[in-house]
């Protein structure tokens, strides 16, 4: 864990101060956490938040490559690339003899 030293004006209480801080040490992807503690000689007030940071780009990819393996797996009807091709090759030795009925 790292800290960042960031220099703080007088507040009134009650104040409110904004601001932002680049990090170039965060990983592009998955939970980022962040604390933040205020101190003074008579008070102190700590917060912390964590968000999920999302790489949309390979989940986009990920998303199509499976849509066109479910869709191609639904083209197919469940059979395998090869198998119509081995299942049509197969010729009966015999044909079945009819049946008769009275």
């Amino acid at each position: 864990m790292d800290d960042v030293a960031v220099d703080v004006p007088e507040l009134l209480p009650g104040g409110v101060l904004s601001g932002t801080t680049e990090l170039d040490s965060l990983p592009p992807y998955g939970k980022l956490s962040a604390r933040m503690t205020v101190s003074a000689e008579d008070a102190g007030a700590e917060v912390s938040r964590t968000v999920w940071s999302v790489p949309w780009l390979p989940m986009l990819l990920l998303a199509l490559a499976a849509s066109a393996w479910w869709a191609r797996r639904r083209h197919l009807g469940g059979r395998w690339f090869f198998s119509s091709r081995a299942q049509s090759a197969v010729v009966p030795d015999s044909e079945p003899e009819p049946i008769a009925v009275r």
